[in-house]
């Protein structure tokens, strides 16, 4: 694998109230790819550079602040697989286009109710070409828009409350209006106790490439959510913990058929557990992290053997149980270093085909625990030098059936800040 990135970013003061950014940022890489589960591919290759640019502004008078922002990103793919007549010939050439911009504004009010208002614009552009054997794939050239107008009421008391009440009105050019909000509460009970909620709704629309790539549907529906949270938090100088349990409801989810390699509406996914986090500072120099989440699904999809529709009480690919465990050491200002574990639980995927293409039942992928390592230093105010080991013990582990994930990794260099 080949890689390079540039990008820079600067923000300027033209006058007291007014500050005005911006940022550009260039990266490509070149990386070989499998032929697919347990197969490899001798030359089949795929290139990617990705360039985003952007800006915004920041102006405050009289107790309110008004922002402004814009992002214009390109991305290019090319697939290339010509290896052998068992492998076959495939070429794919992909152009994206996305521009995104935005403006809002937060007034105080008084009395601790802050009112924010915004609106946002979002446009998507693709196209796609190629050829599968000597097939053409050619896909001209489609776009979709979203407007989104949206408020929110804070309310910050002496008492401890907390509220936020807001709404967005969405507008997309495929799939008309709809309407999404959120109810947030919480209540400070003293200095170290906190009590937090929230009710939420979302909605999300199929991707271009999920709607018109070779692996798209363009009756594809957009995906409704509700999310229930609600939990409880303690901290002082010493601790940091909170815990939090969760329950979603998502119809007519997005997902992708391992068997028909389209994407496709699942019926409804209901997902409840907890996440639990913690901080602990040790004496001066030593900090531990840790935190567990622990997931529940039970999907009405389509079965992963027959189309027939069939429930499931676990997710593909998401583990159950997963626990993240870092220690870190800063001796001296300048110097940081940790090491820390990452535990994923049992999962479910895909099983595949037997030799006859008769679509196998699912397999489970095993437990693993890999360790990573991080080191910085900075002999400057602006130079840093760092370090990084990703499973340095090199331990062997699947995450998607068919495939090997990350091996042991390291990577190092230096950043110059100014």
């Amino acid at each position: 694998m080949l890689a390079a990135c540039v990008a820079g970013n600067v923000a300027w003061n033209p006058i007291q109230p007014l500050t005005v950014r911006g940022f550009i940022q260039y990266s490509r890489y070149t990386n070989d790819l499998d032929n697919g589960a347990f197969s490899d591919a001798k030359n089949y290759t795929n290139a990617n550079k990705n360039f985003m640019a952007g800006g915004g502004f920041t102006y405050v008078v009289a107790g309110t602040t008004l922002n402004g922002n814009y992002l214009y990103n390109t991305a290019v793919r090319d697939l290339l697989k010509d290896s052998s007549p068992v492998q076959g010939y495939y070429k794919d050439n992909y152009y994206g286009k996305n521009q995104y911009a935005e403006i809002f504004a937060s007034t105080n009010l008084g009395y601790g109710f802050t009112w924010l208002n915004g609106a946002d614009y979002r446009y998507a552009s693709m196209n796609e070409a190629g050829i599968s054997g000597t097939y053409p794939l050619t896909f001209k050239d489609t776009s979709v828009s979203q407007t989104s107008m949206y408020s929110s009421l804070s309310y910050s008391g002496q008492s401890g409350l907390n509220v936020e009440l807001g709404g967005r009105l969405n507008t997309h050019s495929r799939y008309g209006s709809n309407y999404t909000y959120t109810f947030n509460p919480s209540f400070l009970i003293n200095n170290n106790w906190k009590l937090y909620a929230s009710v939420a709704s979302g909605f999300k629309a199929p991707t271009l490439y999920q709607l018109y790539s070779p692996y798209g549907s363009p009756t594809l529906q957009p995906e409704t959510s509700v999310n229930y949270e609600g939990g409880v938090q303690f901290s002082n100088a010493i601790l940091n913990s909170r815990a939090t349990y969760f329950h979603r409801k998502t119809k007519d989810g997005i997902d992708f058929n391992n068997f028909t390699y389209l994407y496709f509406n699942y019926n409804e996914e209901r997902a409840h557990g907890i996440e639990w986090e913690n901080k602990v500072k040790v004496g001066k120099i030593v900090t531990v992290s840790a935190n567990y989440t622990w997931l529940k699904v039970k999907a009405q999809s389509q079965s992963h053997i027959t189309y027939a529709d069939t429930t499931y009480s676990y997710a593909l690919r998401r583990p159950e149980h997963t626990i993240n465990l870092t220690v870190g050491v800063q001796p001296l200002k300048s110097f940081y270093v940790s090491v820390g574990a990452h535990y994923e639980s049992r999962r479910y995927d895909i099983g595949g085909y037997d030799a006859n293409f008769n679509a196998l039942p699912d397999v489970t992928l095993k437990s693993f625990c890999i360790f990573n390592a991080y080191a910085e230093y900075k002999p400057t105010k602006v130079l840093k030098l760092f370090a990084e080991a990703k499973n340095f013990t090199d331990k062997k582990f699947t995450t998607i059936y068919g495939y090997n994930s990350i091996p042991a990794l390291f990577t190092g260099g230096l950043a110059i800040e100014f």
